[in-house]
């Protein structure tokens, strides 16, 4: 959509699953799912973008390939992204930590937390190009149940705490802040995309 109203080179790097957080020290050769998705996760790929080696994603995508989740054309196409070119980096993520450790605000050491991991792209992203523009997008709404059986409320996110035992709308207010600490602009997703509990069943049906 941005592409054909703004006629924007634009590219596609949203990898379904991915945390904020790094959640697991990389390996060349995966033997998990969780093992191989932690290359796939925020950090390590911004840090693939920074030094243009992929070899950890395209183990990543072999692995998960065999598991019928095929993520190559989007490692492809973020292989040909050139940072010197790049103007704007959008950031949405955050829904898939709601299970993690969050971390603190400011945080600038702890990768495998959820805001050390967005420190670490936010970092690395100007550092590579300071004249790149950093925008971070909230995680929207969700409904954590089947939207096709009947509507149960404890499984809608206003209701809703992850392991991390933190409330879903607490977990996006403190992404928002952390964001916001590093003076990057932030679209609430949350609270602004127009989804709510009467019409998320006809948006997101699965």
């Amino acid at each position: 959509y941005i592409a054909m109203k703004t006629g924007a080179v634009v590219y596609n790097g949203g990898i379904g699953a991915s945390h904020m957080e790094q959640r697991a020290e990389l390996v060349d050769v995966p033997s998990s799912v969780n093992a191989a998705r932690a290359a796939l996760d925020l950090p390590a790929i911004v840090n693939a973008l920074v030094t243009g080696e992929w070899s950890y994603q395209d183990a990543a995508v072999e692995f998960l390939s065999a598991d019928g989740d095929d993520n190559s054309k989007i490692i492809a196409e973020l292989k040909s992204v050139d940072l010197s070119e790049i103007d704007i980096v959008t950031i949405f993520i955050g829904t898939n930590d709601k299970d993690t450790v969050l971390g603190e605000i400011g945080d600038t050491t702890a990768v495998g937390n959820s805001l050390g991991g967005l420190y670490t792209a936010i970092s690395k992203l100007l550092t590579a190009n300071p004249n790149i523009r950093v925008y971070y997008f909230s995680p929207m709404v969700r409904y954590f149940g089947n939207l096709n059986e009947e509507w149960d409320t404890t499984q809608w996110c206003d209701n809703y705490a992850g392991a991390n035992d933190v409330a879903f709308p607490d977990m996006v207010d403190k992404f928002i802040k952390g964001a916001e600490y590093w003076k990057i602009p932030v679209c609430d997703m949350y609270r602004t995309l127009g989804v709510n509990q009467f019409n998320i069943k006809s948006i997101m049906r699965e």
